[in-house]
């Protein structure tokens, strides 16, 4: 959905695919990043960031975990 923010994490290793369910015009930012271990369990989470929320404001979408 419009300004969710989602973290995906390949783990040890997976296959991943997205497809849009709709013809309306989509906008990504997409960053990747490399994880200071290897391996780890995979993982997918999701955050909503409702446009009324940070109308006109700054707000962290992302942090870095501490070590």
């Amino acid at each position: 959905m419009a300004g969710d923010v989602q973290v995906m994490s390949a783990g040890i290793g997976i296959s991943h695919s997205e497809q849009k369910r709709d013809s309306d015009l989509l906008k990504i930012f997409r960053i990747w990043l490399l994880p200071r271990r290897k391996g780890g369990a995979p993982r997918c989470e999701s955050r909503k960031f409702p446009k009324a929320d940070r109308a006109g404001r700054l707000i962290t979408e992302v942090t870095r975990e501490p070590n």
